[in-house]
């Protein structure tokens, strides 16, 4: 009870975190920008541009949360990429809720299946970007999941995200 209580407070006076986690390249740093409404993350088409976690605070309805931008997720031969890679998957252990990230234009990978599957489900919000290139991803592997489409590109879907979150927070902390 004490132990409960604790970390009760503790996520009130530090907020709640929220991990961008996914592949490379699937929009997790336009995300986090787009979500700030600031250009806080370098954004490239080049992949492994994210090598270290960057945390922001960000208010919801009052509500302080602290939203992390990890590194993508992949097997690299590049010591200062693993590293980060180490860095991100030790966010998610930390972290109280998830945005995952994943790429429509492309089929589900492997590697998104297994990431996906480590995430508790009434804690995660799959964000299904790029939308504007195509949708590749079937609707019924995301059963389960809340979910919002969007291309961050374009703008598109931004507001989705924030009334999710929205929603995923105020389970979390009732």
């Amino acid at each position: 009870e004490l132990l409960t209580s604790w970390q009760d407070g503790h996520r009130v006076r530090t907020g709640l975190s929220v991990v961008i986690a996914g592949l490379p390249n699937v929009g997790k740093s336009s995300l986090l920008n787009a979500l700030l409404d600031i250009d806080r993350a370098i954004v490239s088409h080049e992949p492994g541009t994210t090598r270290d976690f960057i945390e922001e605070s960000y208010f919801i309805d009052g509500i302080q949360i602290r939203i992390i931008d990890t590194a993508g997720l992949r097997a690299t031969d590049c010591a200062i990429e693993q590293e980060g890679v180490r860095r991100a998957y030790e966010q998610i252990k930390k972290a109280d809720l998830y945005l995952y990230v994943v790429d429509a234009s492309n089929p589900l990978q492997d590697d998104d299946v297994k990431n996906i599957r480590l995430l508790p489900k009434h804690r995660c919000l799959l964000i299904i970007n790029k939308t504007d290139l195509g949708n590749m991803i079937q609707n019924e592997t995301l059963t389960g999941f809340l979910y919002v489409k969007t291309s961050i590109v374009q703008s598109i879907g931004i507001e989705n995200v924030k009334l999710k979150l929205k929603i995923l927070i105020s389970e979390f902390i009732n």
